[in-house]
Formats: structure tokens, sequence, C-alpha cells
């Protein structure tokens, strides 16, 4: 009897080791795949971040400002949004039908923006309506050229800082929508001021100044005068040269 029960006690040992073995066994096989779950978790999140990350780079893309410019020249931007340290631009045409694509830039300096609107209707109304439209945006207008008109047609020049060109950008997609006229950019320009008394009674004054910037090779973009000045728009990086010379001419 004493054997049958010990018999006994050694077959439920052994059914109990078993089972714990069994469960052992279990609880590891639920550790994988645990594991495994979490491995394939994480290699999935890491394949979607660098599939984001590539849509990123692809629907916002970084041109050169005279990238900017050129786009702006072939009519192909449809809004410009300035921020603290850059240029957004929506361009027109559009590659990709799932998003939309932008392209960014750097701000530009501080410089003066020379704009000169082709093709602009010779009426003083329409041209009204465009300094009017300027001033609503806050863009300081300075230097203004309109060439002498023998058609409806005529050209339009003026400047202003550099810094507003982001504003401009606004309204000339509607000039050229509109009214089909085109808009041509230089920026990185310096304003040249020559003010004496002395132009009022001292013919060939405007000449010296003349002189003194061609000899200086100066690409002079545009001039306006007053009675006692004279204004020369000129490259940033012809600023200096000019003014030395036209200060040898006066002194």
């Amino acid at each position: 009897m004493d054997n049958n029960i010990s018999n006994q006690n050694r077959n439920q040992n052994n059914s109990q080791n078993n089972n714990n073995m069994g469960n052992n066994f279990g609880r590891g096989q639920n550790r994988k795949s645990m594991v495994l779950c979490l491995l394939v978790a994480l290699g999935i999140f890491l394949v979607f971040s660098l599939m984001n990350r590539q849509v990123e780079k692809a629907r916002d893309k970084e041109i050169s400002y005279d990238q900017f410019l050129q786009l702006l020249d072939d009519g192909q931007v449809e809004s410009v949004t300035l921020t603290s340290d850059q240029i957004k631009i929506v361009p027109k045409k559009q590659s990709n039908s799932l998003y939309q694509i932008t392209y960014h830039t750097g701000l530009i300096s501080m410089d003066i923006t020379l704009v000169t609107l082709q093709n602009c209707p010779s009426d003083l109304t329409v041209i009204h309506q465009i300094f009017d439209k300027a001033a609503e945006l806050g863009i300081d207008i300075d230097m203004i050229s309109l060439a002498p008109s023998q058609s409806a047609m005529s050209s339009l020049s003026f400047t202003m800082s550099d810094h507003d060109l982001p504003k401009l950008l606004t309204f000339s997609s509607h000039l050229h929508n509109e009214l089909g006229v085109k808009t041509v950019i230089s920026s990185g320009n310096s304003k040249i001021i020559v003010a004496d008394e002395a132009m009022k009674n001292q013919p060939g004054f405007a000449s010296k100044i003349f002189g003194a910037a061609a000899n200086a090779k100066t690409d002079i973009r545009m001039i306006t005068t007053a009675e006692t000045e004279i204004s020369l728009l000129v490259p940033a990086s012809d600023h200096e040269t000019t003014v030395s010379a036209i200060e040898e001419v006066i002194a």
C-alpha cells in the first residue's frame, strides 16, 4: 500500500513538472511573439518615417533666389508667403496630384528692387490702380519712370525695398492674368543721390555726373531728376566705385 501511495505521488509530481514545463514553454513562446511583434512594429514605423521624410523633401524644395525670379518672370508663381527667414512659393504647375509642391528660398537683402511692368496700359486709370494697390499692400514706392507712349501700351518702372517684393508678387499674377502685363524684376540695386543747389545755375552738371559714371563703367538702371537732384539706380556692386568717381568730379 505504501508503494502504491509513493507511486501516486511520483505520478502527481511528474504531472506537475510536465505542466510547469508546458507553462514555461508557453510563456517563452509568448515573450518571443511579443518581441517579434514589437520589432515588426518598430520596422514599420521606421519605414513610414523614412517615407514621410522623403515626401516632405519632395513637397518642399529649396531653390535659389535667381530661380525664384525666373519663375516669377515666366508667370509660374501662384502665391508667395513671407516667413521670418524664408520666402515660400507655390508654383502654378503641380507635377504631383497627390500633394502640393512648394519651393522656398532665403530672404532677400534690404537693397533696392527695380520693377518694370512691360506691356502696361498707358491709361492713367490703370496706372492709378497699380499704385493704389501697392499702397494697399504697404509697398513703399520710391523712384518712378514712365516710358513715353506712342500706343495704348507703355513701360512703367519703379523702385522699392527688396523686402517688399513678396507683397508685390501677390499682385503681379493678377496683372499678368487680367491685363497681360509682364513683371520684370531686378534686385540687389543701390540708389545714389547727388543733390546740389548749384545745379540750378550751372549748365553741364549732369554731364559731369554721367561722365564719371561712364568712366567707372557703371551699369545705370534708372535715372530720375529734380531741380537740384539727380538720382541714379545702380547695382549694389557698383555703388562704391560710382560714388568715388562722382565725388572726384564735383569736389
